[in-house]
């Protein structure tokens, strides 16, 4: 289990409350940014900011021990081949840090195929949500425009409706 750092547990209410997340507890960090809650009603929630997406994985209360236990969620919420593989591309990760999407889901052209970055977990995590949070209130039709450096994260603006 990796440590969620309190910069992230104390605003995943203010950055991911759009997918009407209630609030509660970050149970965990996969090594992509996913972060496994527990809110307030006992449900447990899955806040994936390379999908740009929040969701309820268990609405029967009190169920996280049980699904924390189940090695095929253990398998998918690991990824440990994936993590292998960046891991031999990129190096390992240091303290506080994730495998990134540079252009999460359902920002990147058909065409073009995931690209990560090692990425400070604090950053990332929370302007995921932010970003989600804005295209959702930008409502669909919007165009989004990013902003790539080779040396830093793509910067990512909303423009209007399309």
């Amino acid at each position: 289990m990796a440590a969620v750092p309190a910069e992230i547990s104390d605003t995943l209410l203010r950055d991911w409350g759009w997918a009407g997340f209630p609030g509660g507890i970050a149970h965990d960090m996969n090594a992509f940014g996913a972060v496994l809650c527990l809110d307030v009603g006992g449900n447990v929630w899955v806040l994936s900011p390379a999908d740009l997406e929040a969701y309820v994985i268990s609405d029967v209360p009190n169920q996280l021990d049980a699904i924390w236990g189940d090695p095929v969620f253990q398998e998918s919420w690991q990824r440990r081949a994936d993590v292998a593989d960046l891991s031999a591309a990129l190096g390992p990760l240091g303290e506080g840090q994730i495998y990134a999407l540079r252009i999460p889901e359902g920002l990147r052209q058909p065409d073009e195929g995931p690209r990560y970055d090692v990425e400070s977990a604090v950053a990332y995590v929370p302007g995921m949500g932010r970003l989600a949070g804005d295209l959702m209130e930008a409502g669909s039709g919007c165009e989004v425009e990013i902003d790539e450096t080779a040396d830093s994260p793509p910067k990512f603006t909303i423009v209007g409706p399309g």
